[in-house]
């Protein structure tokens, strides 16, 4: 129910209470998504399919909000160790494994992870999850893509943040 919440909150607040940056539709299409997968899972008691693809998604936000603190200070090294560390574990939780578990739901959909009923929708919910996953591959390429720009710069920055205190500051 947490997560539910969480998304709710986090629509609300990219819709209302937060300056447009460059990632708006983004994120909103990422809480419209996930909250959209999370109601038939609470409806319909599907807790056994989709706790492991939370957890595939909370380890590597973990890793990125340790990042997201230690940007902010003096700690180079430490920022940019944070930053590769950030983008092998979404590569491998939110890309290589939960594409193989995508895979498993669409295309095996074990009766015992839907408690036995005849799921009807898996292939809406399949579809929903390839959604989440190509969004996770796109905000990958984008972290790959920042680290090259740093080998090549010398500088590590989230765009999306700067572009909007840019903004604020005109």
């Amino acid at each position: 129910m947490f997560c539910l919440g969480y998304h709710l909150h986090m629509m609300i607040h990219h819709s209302f209470m937060e300056e447009i940056r460059q990632d708006y539709f983004e994120m909103m299409f990422h809480h419209t998504l996930v909250f959209a997968l999370l109601i038939p899972v609470y409806l319909c008691h599907f807790h056994r399919a989709s706790l492991p693809i939370l957890i595939m998604m909370d380890l590597p936000d973990a890793v990125t909000n340790f990042v997201r603190c230690v940007v902010e200070t003096h700690f180079h090294k430490l920022t940019v160790a944070g930053a590769y560390s950030m983008v092998f574990s979404w590569l491998y939780f939110r890309i290589i494994a939960y594409g193989y578990y995508i895979h498993q739901i669409i295309y095996s959909a074990p009766a015992n992870v839907f408690h036995g009923r005849d799921f009807k929708a898996i292939k809406v919910l399949g579809f929903l999850l390839v959604l989440l996953w190509f969004l996770n591959a796109y905000w990958l390429y984008l972290m790959v893509s920042a680290l090259l720009r740093y080998k090549k710069q010398g500088v590590l920055k989230d765009d999306a943040h700067e572009n909007a205190h840019r903004k604020k500051d005109q």
